[in-house]
């Protein structure tokens, strides 16, 4: 690899870093009982990911929900924890219609959706392994072959 194309791609994954922690410190408490609310329909759409295409993100998308529904369901809804804001927003990057690269353009359409939910799981990886569904995360790693 070269190392404009190097540099390119950590360019890349500090803007879309920063994107996240941005977009995740301003989401609301509308925002976060918005997504509560649509859970089961976004969790629907999970089962549509194109596996050939992306095979790990309706896992990873699942993870998250699970992760978000366990944190917040039943509790304060409290958003000031950075590993449950910056998961909250990757599922509500997905569930947007519009987003960097239109959902409906065959083989690439999730490719945002996807970066922005790998970068949350590593960022975050410490938190969601303490969860009670960490185990989910760790049998992922291993099959994708990750230390």
């Amino acid at each position: 690899m070269t190392t404009k194309t190097t540099d390119f791609k950590e360019r890349m994954a500090k803007e879309l870093t920063d994107f996240i922690r941005c977009q995740a410190s301003s989401l609301s408490v509308a925002d976060l009982d918005r997504l509560i609310a649509d859970l089961p329909a976004l969790r629907e759409r999970f089962a549509k990911i194109p596996a050939q295409t992306y095979p790990y993100l309706s896992d990873q998308l699942e993870f998250l929900y699970r992760f978000v529904e366990e944190q917040v369901v039943g509790r304060n809804r409290d958003l000031a924890e950075e590993a449950v804001a910056e998961a909250a927003f990757a599922l509500l990057y997905f569930q947007r219609a519009t987003d960097l690269i239109p959902d409906s353009i065959p083989d690439m359409g999730l490719s945002d959706d996807s970066m922005i939910v790998s970068i949350v799981l590593r960022r975050q990886e410490h938190a969601f392994k303490r969860s009670s569904h960490g185990h989910l995360l760790r049998r992922e790693a291993q099959r994708r072959n990750w230390h």
